[in-house]
């Protein structure tokens, strides 16, 4: 367990065989929220923290993502063994409920969380 009060969720994605996957909608360019994603799927895909679901024409695609998130009350920062000097701190400390509303509102306007709530 990640934390008492913790959020764990799955979800279960089918991608039908699209003949046009030029004109398919999928997700945008995202990364995920949560302390950590597991995902198995049937296609390579998943290759960076900013990624998109595409389509495709021959093969279907079936995934299932596990997520895990911390307390909503809970604080994050940068840890002290990788802020230094030489590399001082890009994130200030906010709470995790905090960083999933930043989250969502980066995704609703196609930006990048990591750029909205940099010092």
């Amino acid at each position: 367990m990640l934390d008492e009060k913790a959020v764990t969720y799955v979800r279960l994605n089918l991608y039908p065989c699209c003949p046009r996957p030029d004109k398919g909608l999928g997700f945008k360019p995202h990364s995920d929220g949560n302390m950590l994603t597991v995902l198995l799927a049937n296609v390579a895909g998943f290759q960076s923290p900013v990624h998109k679901v595409v389509t495709n024409a021959e093969r279907k695609r079936v995934s299932v993502g596990a997520f895990y998130t911390l307390d909503p009350e809970r604080e994050v920062e940068p840890a002290t063994e990788l802020v230094s000097e030489d590399r001082p701190k890009r994130h200030e400390k906010m709470k995790t409920s905090d960083y999933i509303r930043e989250l969502q509102e980066s995704l609703a306007r196609g930006e990048r969380v990591v750029d909205r709530v940099k010092i």
